[in-house]
């Protein structure tokens, strides 16, 4: 099986993958591991990362949760979380898809639409 990623790039097990989303909650007091779920740009689906799984646009604003690349951020960012597909169920844009994440370990479920291909 395989999914077709936001930019119709075909994603099989193994690929890398950048999931595209917001950030619709911040739970937490550590800022680095604080929990983020992120709301998936398209979809609808939510995942729940470590803020140091995200990477986020240089900007001026400050927040309670630090990305990846050292920028405080907060509720409705533009976050991009990168990982390993290791999972895939059903075809298409609308297959989900298992991605262990690169910095935390954990393993989230999203749609490949949400998704774009970095190959393997």
């Amino acid at each position: 099986m395989s999914g077709t990623s936001y930019n119709n790039v075909i994603i099989n097990l193994g690929d890398q993958a950048t999931i595209l989303g917001a950030v619709l909650s911040i739970t937490g007091s550590a800022p680095s591991t604080a929990s983020v779920t992120v709301t998936e740009m398209l979809g609808g689906g939510t995942f729940v990362c470590a803020a140091n799984d995200c990477t986020v646009a240089q900007h001026d604003d400050n927040g309670t949760a630090l990305s990846m690349n050292g920028k405080l951020f907060t509720t409705t960012r533009r976050v991009s979380v990168t990982g390993r597909v290791t999972g895939i169920s059903g075809t298409g844009p609308t297959a989900i898809l298992s991605v262990l994440l690169d910095h935390s370990g954990l393993t989230v479920q999203v749609t490949a639409a949400s998704t774009q291909s970095n190959g393997a």
